[in-house]
């Protein structure tokens, strides 16, 4: 199976092909506004390293929200119009999913992942996982994430001071990540929850891993989006998302 990922949730714009299950090329930029110029030659970067050509695609995965408004109307529209053209099946991904299933790997049985995304001013987009029994294996970035996760608290658009008790979180390891993790954590340190924050650069969201949750939705069976599938944006737009 040939699956082509996209992720333009946040300033991040990316895509990635997997083959068989694994990632086997991606192409990222990080700069503000740029999707809608850079989008389509970072698809056709990732599939020429991959050396996949169109008519071999049979699923485009895209990362469906919460983030931008307008990056998530230019992925997942991109996403529907390669769908179609191939003749491929649409899946989304969860943005806050896809982020913390990046740190999966390397937890323990009981931690919790909360993976945030600036929603500007004081708030932010969150979502919370709780990990459960180590399903690791000798390749465990390609395969199987997603299975150790398990919803601690369900994704939604809140102001940070409200971050507590949302994630209800007492007397576990927290491990925070993402583009409101920095005032993600300053609301958790004044309530007395220790943290364990990852450096920027491990914190953006990637098509990389976007692809590897969509293979994982798949083999379990997750039917295709309709054609009048949406992102899922939490709140209302605001100028300037």
């Amino acid at each position: 199976m040939v699956l082509l990922a996209i992720e333009t949730a946040t300033h991040t714009c990316g895509a990635a092909v997997s083959v068989d299950g694994v990632v086997v090329a991606d192409a990222h930029m990080h700069r503000p506004r740029a999707h809608a110029r850079h989008l389509t030659p970072l698809i056709e970067e990732a599939m020429a390293r991959a050396e996949v050509r169109r008519n071999e695609i049979d699923a485009i995965a895209v990362s469906k929200g919460p983030g931008s408004y307008t990056g998530l109307r230019i992925g997942v529209s991109t996403a529907k119009g390669w769908a179609e053209a191939v003749g491929a099946d649409l899946i989304g991904v969860p943005t806050l999913e896809a982020l913390a299933a990046t740190v999966s790997p390397y937890t323990g049985e009981g931690d919790i992942v909360c993976a945030a995304l600036d929603a500007r001013r004081d708030e932010i987009y969150g979502a919370a996982y709780r990990i459960r029994g180590d399903s690791r294996t000798e390749d465990a970035e390609d395969t199987g994430p997603v299975s150790r996760l398990t919803i601690q608290a369900a994704a939604a658009a809140m102001e940070v001071s409200h971050v507590p008790d949302w994630l209800g979180a007492a007397g576990n390891r927290v491990w925070l990540l993402g583009t409101g993790a920095e005032k993600t954590d300053s609301a958790l340190a004044l309530a007395g929850v220790r943290v364990t924050r990852l450096a920027a650069e491990a914190s953006r969201p990637s098509a990389a891993w976007v692809a590897r949750c969509a293979v994982e939705r798949i083999r379990r069976d997750q039917k295709p989006e309709p054609s009048t599938f949406e992102p899922m944006y939490l709140k209302a737009f605001q100028a300037g998302g």
